[in-house]
């Protein structure tokens, strides 16, 4: 078996097994009986939430390759975008539709590295905000007891990506951490680090534009969140936005992590831990994440759709 397939594999039953005992713990029928009551109004609301997200994430992006020197229309951005959507929840990983991202960026516009980098750099805006609008949560529900231990949590987390900005841009205090690097990696991928090190680096003269992609990047996630909001609305469930705040951020950064199949029971059970501290039942916090997953599969359809499409062009290019 190669290194790939067991990855898969790996991954696989790690969704597998969290399922299980979540569906065991909260039972099948009542999991599938919360999903078929959900209020199909607000279903439509939550996608139409995702979609909003989506075409503004088209935009922060088809910024960032402009800025990198990229000709690349708008319209041909968001097609692509969509397309790494639609693999983004049917692969095997939150980031597998990066790589097709890449691909066909750098199919449109023969520039592999500045695709790179600016998926890169879209990636790294899109968690940082996360964080952020999870402390911002967090600090409008300071009273709770449980913050105790969630928002140091969240502050390393913001730490971190304020350290990782700074070292993109800060080329003397990156140098320290080369040593590091090269402990850590083989010489071939610290110098593929280095490459697109010295592409993102370029960055540091447009800081203006780093603020509004920053500010896009701020309501790209906020509506991504309203989609769990509209979840739990859709199943009656009424607790504040600012806890979906404080906890999907949470949950995304973990489901993201490449140790399940798309976050599948990763997103979920780390959902029934985090609410239950509101009061959210088990059953009802599970149905309400999945419900979500739904949702955004169903808003990334049209990427598949394009990605077809694609396939048919390049197909009569060649053939002709």
């Amino acid at each position: 078996m190669s290194r790939k397939a067991l990855f898969f594999l790996l991954k696989f039953l790690v969704s597998v097994v969290l399922l299980y005992f979540l569906l065991s713990k909260i039972g099948v029928e009542n999991f599938l009986d919360k999903i078929s009551r959900a209020n199909l109004w607000w279903v439509a609301v939550g996608i139409c939430s995702f979609l909003v997200s989506d075409f503004l994430g088209s935009l922060q992006w088809y910024l960032l390759m402009r800025q990198s020197g990229m000709v690349i229309s708008y319209r041909e951005t968001v097609k692509i975008y969509f397309i790494g959507l639609f693999f983004n929840n049917f692969f095997i990983s939150n980031l597998g539709g990066d790589v097709f991202r890449i691909y066909y960026a750098s199919r449109a516009t023969t520039k592999t590295a500045g695709a790179v980098s600016t998926v890169v750099l879209d990636r790294f805006i899109g968690f940082s905000m996360l964080t952020v609008l999870s402390l911002i949560g967090g600090l409008l529900i300071l009273k709770e007891n449980y913050l105790k231990t969630i928002i140091p949590v969240v502050i390393v987390t913001l730490f971190f990506w304020i350290l990782l900005f700074t070292l993109f841009f800060n080329r003397s205090l990156a140098k320290k951490f080369h040593p590091f690097f090269v402990w850590l990696f083989p010489e071939s991928i610290v110098r593929k680090f280095i490459d697109l090190y010295e592409v993102v680096h370029e960055f540091r003269h447009a800081k203006l534009l780093l603020l509004k992609l920053m500010g896009i990047g701020f309501f790209v996630q906020l509506f991504r969140i309203g989609i769990h909001y509209f979840a739990g609305l859709s199943l009656n469930t009424h607790i504040g936005f600012q806890f979906f705040m404080l906890f999907i951020p949470l949950i995304a950064l973990l489901a993201s992590l490449p140790i399940s199949i798309g976050g599948l029971g990763v997103r979920e059970q780390s959902g029934v831990v985090l609410f239950a501290r509101v009061g959210i039942v088990a059953g009802l916090a599970a149905a309400m994440e999945f419900l979500a997953y739904l949702m955004t599969i169903t808003g990334s359809l049209p990427g598949a759709v394009l990605f077809l499409l694609a396939g048919k062009k390049k197909g009569e290019k060649y053939e002709s």
